[in-house]
């Protein structure tokens, strides 16, 4: 997806069936994980009319545009050209509701929905408010949001809203505060200091991580991916979790299950990661940082 500094990429994937080495669980080793030649890459950035090489989010809208999300502002991708939006101020998040609507989460916690074309603020945010940094929509339709800075996520549904803070069952003192849906549109929350499901009145929080980043991801059986300290857990439907790996050597950025079962890991620190079947591999991006992961319709990622 980006070179050192974050180059926007595709990767359409043509795996040709290779078996590649079980991964040991209790560690990973970034130098024992074998590169890919089985991918087809092509790299888009500043030259081609993105704003930044800084992309923080991706997301398709039912018209087959493509949002870029960046620290330049934002971005529509038609395939061939970029059209930009809102180029002085950062742009942190970018989201499609099931309704087709765009979100967008800016510096300063501002909040806009895009109608019919047109950019309607949710949220004008504040002075001292960080950035919302993930979208997310639940079985009832609300869509959620998870903030920078303070510790809260926000529900939007019927055109209000709703903030769930420390109060609400959010471990505090906190930052990076993530939201993510399952198969089943359960949310859940992660950030610094743990992570957990919404019960429908308040969240109910996993033992602290120890340490470190929480992220998470979708898991296709209705379950939930969670990176917590240094493992990558799977918890199952019925919310019993498995340890996959210690992944203490990757600084994980960012995780994101595909159509296919594969979870791609984009890390700080060793580029674009494949997990599946207790086997990894990694894609040849150019540089070593990875800060955003989409798969479109097509099934490009």
């Amino acid at each position: 997806m980006f070179k050192a500094h974050c180059w926007l990429l595709f990767v359409m994937v043509a795996f040709a069936g290779k078996a590649f080495p079980a991964a040991d669980p209790l560690a990973v080793e970034v130098n024992a994980i074998p590169v890919s030649e089985d991918y087809v890459l092509r790299t888009w950035g500043v030259d081609e009319g993105l704003p930044s090489n800084r992309v923080t989010s991706l997301t398709q809208t039912p018209d087959g545009y493509l949002w870029v999300a960046t620290l330049g502002g934002l971005a529509r991708f038609d395939g061939v050209r970029f059209t930009l939006f809102n180029t002085e101020r950062r742009t942190q998040a970018v989201f499609t509701a099931r309704d087709g609507n765009l979100w967008v989460g800016m510096d300063g916690g501002a909040v806009a929905r895009r109608v019919d074309g047109r950019f309607k603020m949710i949220t004008p945010g504040a002075e001292r408010e960080g950035p919302p940094i993930s979208f997310d929509q639940d079985a009832s339709g609300a869509v959620w949001f998870g903030y920078e800075t303070p510790t809260k996520v926000v529900r939007w549904l019927a055109g209000q809203l709703t903030t769930y803070t420390v109060q609400d069952g959010i471990l505090g003192k906190s930052h990076q505060n993530e939201v993510c849906s399952t198969a089943n549109g359960t949310i859940w929350y992660a950030n610094t200091a743990g992570c957990g499901a919404f019960d429908g009145k308040r969240f109910q929080s996993i033992d602290p991580a120890g340490g470190g980043f929480v992220h998470l991801a979708r898991a296709g059986d209705g379950g939930m991916w969670a990176k917590r300290g240094n493992h990558l857990v799977r918890y199952h439907p019925d919310g019993s979790p498995e340890t996959k790996a210690d992944v203490s050597a990757l600084s994980v950025h960012v995780m994101m299950e595909d159509s296919s079962g594969n979870l791609w890991l984009g890390t700080n620190n060793a580029g674009l990661i494949r997990f599946k079947n207790g086997r990894w591999d990694r894609a040849p991006v150019e540089g070593s940082a990875v800060s955003a992961l989409f798969e479109d319709r097509e099934g490009n990622l």
